[in-house]
């Protein structure tokens, strides 16, 4: 969708929103509650709000951790999965045929939406599993 062509003290550009706007170029003609929104999650719409940018099943990496510690919990609340120690991170297990990737801290990641493939693991076993699969390649827990 193109931007909108701004004129000083008109109504938000988002359908349905009658807040007045600023004179502000940069806002693109949307009130600073729909540009930031257009910002952060790339659309003005609500359901941006609820679905995130990519729609339900296709979420970001933090999105999908997020996801994870509302259905289970802290992982602190759990024993890791490898030594039985008390957990801290939950760590994705590599059994999701449908993964996702993304670059994240300039490393290749992936990732499941779903958190049936989640494994509560205390920092040193996460970090050495990380470790070894960037090294020897992919490992299933």
């Amino acid at each position: 969708m193109p931007a909108p062509k701004y004129y000083p003290d008109q109504e938000c550009a988002a359908e349905g929103c009658s807040i007045k706007h600023k004179n502000d170029r940069l806002k693109k003609g949307y009130c600073s509650k729909h540009y930031t929104r257009l910002l952060k999650l790339g659309s003005v719409e609500d359901s941006a709000l609820k679905y995130g940018p990519h729609g339900r099943e296709n979420i970001s990496y933090v999105g999908a951790h997020r996801r994870v510690y509302r259905a289970k919990g802290k992982a602190s609340d759990y024993t890791c999965e490898l030594c039985g120690e008390q957990a801290e991170d939950w760590s994705y297990n590599y059994k999701d045929a449908n993964e996702f990737e993304t670059i994240w801290d300039g490393r290749l990641i992936r990732y499941s939406t779903n958190v049936s493939y989640y494994v509560p693991l205390c920092k040193r076993c996460h970090k050495n599993k990380d470790n070894y699969i960037r090294v020897m390649g992919r490992e299933v827990i």
